[in-house]
């Protein structure tokens, strides 16, 4: 099987505009996964975090956020 992101991580779904949350729990929960993935990309490597709405697009090698 290919590496076709080269190692990169994917954290989908990392934010939601259309959540049921408060503001302000919203704020909380993405400041609290920020910093989870903040930490993850320190220790393991590069990440893509894409928002509930982003799609990523790969072909032959490359790819892109639409």
């Amino acid at each position: 099987m290919n590496d076709v992101l080269s190692g990169i991580s994917i954290f989908s779904h990392y934010t939601n505009k259309k959540s049921k949350l408060t503001e302000e729990e919203n704020e909380e929960r993405l400041n609290r996964i920020t910093n989870s993935i903040i930490r993850f990309s320190q220790s393991v490597g590069k990440v893509i975090a894409m928002s509930e709405e982003d799609t990523i697009y790969v072909n032959n090698g490359s790819f892109e956020l639409l």
